[in-house]
């Protein structure tokens, strides 16, 4: 984390079967890029299933790039390396 390669997100996803997959399939843009964190899932049983996902990248520049394709794709996240007492709680 202190080469500013791993990133945690909460995301929201619409509960259906291979939303990760979608998600993933989205935001993924080659070998270099690793979810690391990949099936922790706090169960609301609504519309929307919300989710911690782990991002580590090849390169700590990649970040901007990161976010600017998961809002691209209109994914409701929220970063949680920032938000110091979530992030104690979740990871």
């Amino acid at each position: 984390m202190y080469e500013e390669k791993k990133h945690y997100f909460i995301v929201k996803f619409i509960q259906k079967t291979g939303a990760l997959k979608e998600f993933v399939n989205k935001i993924y843009w080659g070998p270099k890029m690793m979810i690391i964190l990949p099936i922790l899932n706090i169960k609301t049983y609504k519309e929307k299933e919300t989710a911690v996902k782990g991002i580590k990248l090849a390169d700590k520049n990649e970040f901007y790039g990161l976010i600017e394709k998961i809002k691209k794709h209109k994914v409701y996240f929220q970063y949680l390396n920032k938000n110091t007492d979530l992030f104690r709680v979740l990871i």
